[in-house]
């Protein structure tokens, strides 16, 4: 059955593309264009997604006539079983001899074993960034492609696109000791209260030249100095306290933001991803319990990550 279908012909090639992962217009167009040059021409285009994600390739689906098929934006994973059958139907009724799948996810390895057992010839294409590294043995080739055509992070290797971690930013500086006054200019002591333990007597120069006008000796290099007791002449400084900068207060968030951007690699880029996709991969690293609110979960990060829309959200984008 299978030698006859192939001698009528009814072979070809196959480009099935998963706009909820391969999302960007430019890598679109690259991998029709390099499955051309290496297989010929591509009868078959279809582009899988949600409404939303599938907006975002219209112009490059009507330039290069690619069929839109439009999945309900509901769990997880939807997209991907409903490519998954057409390509199994496509099997069924036209018996392609290649098929492409634009995708660098790893739930489609069940369906590449299956086309592989029948003679398929399958050819991955995807970001570098999206890429899983558990895909490569099942197909025939892995073929990366841009998302822009400036962007020189994807010619990069794929260990190098995790995002660099951020310096956290420095604690209150503790106060330092005062310069003990020389032995050779030991200025006449005079009664004060004994200072509390654990807190450093204070013998400084310039605090006994503000007591006793004449006296010369020289001021040590200029620091901060801690004074238990101000002179007549001026104010008590403000002791610094161990209360941390706004700044220090926004990093204590720094490590649950970076563990985001490295679940999520495609935040990188600047552009929105798919939500359910970025909710995927959270759950994959175990950032995000199963039964948790994907929702919630980004709320707490609100000033680094942006929803749309607000109510069931469909796309994530990082801001800062």
């Amino acid at each position: 059955m299978n030698d006859s279908i192939s001698m009528q012909g009814r072979g070809g090639v196959a480009l099935l593309i998963d706009a909820d992962n391969l999302s960007s217009p430019e890598a679109v167009e690259e991998a029709l264009r390099k499955l051309t040059e290496l297989c010929g021409p591509v009868s078959i285009r279809r582009a899988y997604g949600s409404a939303d994600n599938l907006k975002g390739l219209a112009g490059v689906m009507r330039d290069l006539a690619i069929r839109p098929i439009i999945n309900d934006p509901l769990s997880k994973n939807t997209t991907d079983i409903l490519l998954a059958v057409d390509a199994l139907d496509l099997w069924y009724q036209c018996a392609p001899s290649v098929m492409a799948i634009g995708t660098g996810d790893a739930d489609f390895a069940p369906l590449v074993l299956r086309l592989r057992e029948r003679g398929v010839r399958l050819i991955c294409f995807s970001q570098r960034t999206k890429l899983s590294p558990d895909i490569r043995g099942y197909y025939e080739q892995v073929l990366i492609v841009r998302a822009k055509k400036s962007d020189d992070n994807a010619m990069l290797p794929l260990q190098t696109m995790a995002p660099p971690p951020r310096a956290m930013p420095p604690a209150a500086p503790r106060a330092p000791r005062a310069a003990p006054a020389a032995p050779a200019k030991k200025a006449v002591s005079r009664s004060r209260a004994k200072p509390k333990a654990a807190v450093p007597s204070i013998t400084d120069a310039p605090l006994f030249a503000d007591l006793e006008p004449g006296f010369n000796a020289e001021p040590p290099a200029p620091a901060p100095v801690s004074r238990m007791f101000p002179t007549r002449s001026e104010p008590a400084p403000a002791v610094p306290t161990a209360t941390a900068s706004p700044e220090f207060t926004r990093g204590e968030h720094t490590e649950g933001v970076l563990a985001i951007l490295q679940a999520v690699p495609g935040l990188n880029d600047g552009q929105s991803v798919a939500f359910n996709e970025a909710v995927r991969l959270l759950h994959d690293a175990k950032l995000l319990g199963k039964n948790a609110s994907s929702i919630k979960f980004f709320k707490k990060h609100a000033a680094h990550f942006e929803l749309t829309p607000e109510v069931q959200p469909t796309r994530l984008r990082f801001l800062a």
